[in-house]
């Protein structure tokens, strides 16, 4: 990725979805993507954390989030505009 264009992005998680969540902001942008393969080593020592509760939580925010800001937000937002012009046309019409 585009280091400027990952700077335009709000990211709200620390989590394993951070990726997901660069990514879907930009997609919805129509930016294109092209994925680059990477070879995974076996852990030697630890444990993962991808299956805690805390992670499963965070991307369940993440996810939450991401569908507020992309589906949800926007249409508040144009609703609103749209219904500050209607009265606005009203007053005018009024006078």
């Amino acid at each position: 990725m585009r280091t400027n264009l990952i700077k335009t992005v709000k990211v709200n998680t620390r989590g394993f979805a951070f990726m997901a969540c660069i990514l879907i902001q930009l997609i919805k942008r129509r930016h294109s993507f092209v994925e680059v393969g990477i070879l995974l080593e076996t852990r030697k020592f630890g444990k993962s954390t991808m299956l805690s509760a805390k992670n499963i939580a965070s991307v369940l925010k993440t996810i939450a989030w991401l569908f507020w800001n992309i589906n949800v937000s926007k249409r508040l937002i144009k609703t609103r505009y749209i219904a500050s012009q209607a009265s606005s046309i009203e007053g005018i019409l009024k006078e």
